[in-house]
């Protein structure tokens, strides 16, 4: 009986630590950065980059954070109209591609 009550209250405890873990995930993040379009994204000292320069049109918008991870925008049509400017914005990763990919929630330029 006691062994019983253990793994029940194992099992309760690890379900409540998984639905903590999605819970937290799933809520919107800041993060600071540059909506590039991709075929703009240039390598300088290993860390990428949006050359500011690039006048591509075609491809999707990507956002380049200021720590140099390029993530894909699921939602482009909120990103495109500020595509090389630099901007905040809140976000959530997406389910597919948690860690590649994000859903922007807000989304404002930063002043010149």
């Amino acid at each position: 009986m006691k062994q019983a009550t253990w793994l029940l209250a194992g099992v309760l405890c690890s379900a409540m630590l998984v639905a903590a873990q999605n819970t937290q995930s799933d809520q919107p993040q800041q993060m600071k950065g540059t909506i590039c379009n991709s075929a703009c994204v240039v390598q300088q000292a290993h860390t990428p980059t949006c050359d500011p320069t690039c006048t591509e049109k075609s491809g999707p918008t990507v956002f380049v954070s200021d720590s140099g991870k390029v993530h894909k925008i699921a939602n482009q049509e909120m990103a495109t109209p500020h595509t090389g400017k630099h901007v905040t914005m809140k976000c959530v990763p997406t389910a597919e591609q948690r860690e590649e990919s994000v859903r922007i929630t807000e989304l404002y330029e930063e002043g010149p």
